[in-house]
């Protein structure tokens, strides 16, 4: 793989989520630098996309990569998916790169295993890598986690699909619905959301925490909270499963790591 194989672009759309960013960049930041051998360097450029016109957090979100974050402020009205997918397709006009990874603002790396997983896995050919897939609709690669081709990125609409009523595709679904029409090669890593199985096998330390884990050869590499930005809010609470507080304490003693 060449160096240009090594860099790409990050989009994480958000809605005044601070903390949330703040652990997000930090822990790609820590991770992409501990890469093995055959990959000893890895560019990120970060497009964090606030859909609003919140400015308050942006000086400290750009401290955390100095020189890499593109910072876009996108008031609109849209929330929910709606509101990740209009995020994503502004991100999309400022990406730098062949190659962008969607994240959803409330993600955190967990070991540099995550970075030389998506490289292998592109050095194989695969043009679209998820960290997990979903349960519902149509079980597409879920867009909390999504490193993509850019060219398929921009081929599809990223918005839901509603049939009678009804969504028949989440943000970002079609770019699955793409892969499989089109037999673009596109693979899913192990996740507990959807293989329970798995969370036997975790250390005690990533077993309890009832997040959405991405696991490899037994080892959490990347997490996803869930609902993040209504949690930030305080406008979110499901019995057993962390709130934003519990998320930050536990990301900082990975992080710390």
């Amino acid at each position: 793989m060449d160096s240009a194989g090594l860099a790409f672009d990050v989009i994480i759309p958000t809605y005044h989520s601070r903390d949330l960013i703040d652990i997000c960049i930090r822990s790609f930041e820590k991770f992409c630098m501990h890469g093995d051998e055959r990959y000893p360097r890895i560019k990120i450029h970060y497009i964090i996309v606030e859909n609003s016109s919140d400015i308050s957090y942006r000086d400290h979100v750009l401290s955390l990569a100095p020189g890499a974050i593109t910072w876009v402020n996108n008031p609109t009205h849209h929330k929910n998916s709606e509101g990740n997918a209009i995020g994503l397709e502004v991100g999309l006009k400022n990406a730098l790169h062949d190659v962008v990874f969607f994240a959803h603002c409330d993600t955190c790396v967990t070991s540099n295993k995550f970075f030389e997983t998506l490289f292998r896995l592109k050095s194989q050919g695969v043009r679209v890598i998820g960290t997990g897939l979903d349960n519902s609709r149509i079980k597409a690669l879920h867009q909390s986690g999504m490193f993509v081709d850019i060219n398929i990125a921009r081929a599809v609409n990223l918005f839901p699909v509603y049939e009678n009523g009804l969504m028949v595709l989440d943000v970002g679904d079609s770019i699955t619905d793409y892969c499989r029409k089109n037999e673009v090669t596109h693979a899913s890593m192990q996740n507990t959301f959807n293989d329970n199985a798995l969370i036997d096998k975790l250390s005690s330390q990533y077993k309890g925490f009832n997040v959405d884990r991405t696991v490899l050869d037994d080892e959490v590499i990347f997490m996803h909270l869930g609902r993040g930005i209504p949690k930030t809010s305080g406008t979110y609470e499901k019995l057993g499963k962390p709130g934003l507080n519990e998320w930050k304490m536990f990301c900082e003693r990975v992080l710390a790591q």
